[in-house]
């Protein structure tokens, strides 16, 4: 379980990337990006309420079925949004839309070889 209650304000927080990356269980605040989908793929809570901090761990600590749903949704999230696989097919898409071709539907089972067709 990993939880942060007090960002630093960075844009998109990589050490709850990297935690559900490995299928942790979050919690986070609002003030967070919206990688964390309450309840779904980690915990969302108000800044500056210990009160809240305090049951959210109380119920991830005593709720193994509900930490393991909530760790596994949240790997996959990063799996499907944020790997690598993910961000070539991304970049693959923007630069044949600059280059005015049609980019594969599906690109993340794609070779490196493969995305260098669309372009050559």
């Amino acid at each position: 379980m990993f939880c942060d209650a007090e960002p630093d304000g960075e844009g998109l927080p990589i050490v709850f990337l990297a935690a559900m990356a490995c299928a942790t269980a979050v919690i986070g605040t609002r003030a967070e990006p919206k990688i964390i989908v309450d309840g779904e793929t980690g915990l969302v809570l108000e800044r500056n309420q210990p009160g809240e901090m305090a049951a959210a761990l109380r119920r991830m600590l005593t709720d193994p079925d509900a930490r393991a749903g909530i760790a596994r949704s949240s790997q996959q999230l990063v799996a499907a949004h944020f790997s690598w696989r993910s961000a070539v097919a991304q970049f693959e898409h923007l630069y044949c839309e600059c280059l005015g071709q049609e980019a594969n539907a599906d690109t993340s089972k794609k070779t490196v070889s493969e995305h260098r067709n669309c372009l050559a």
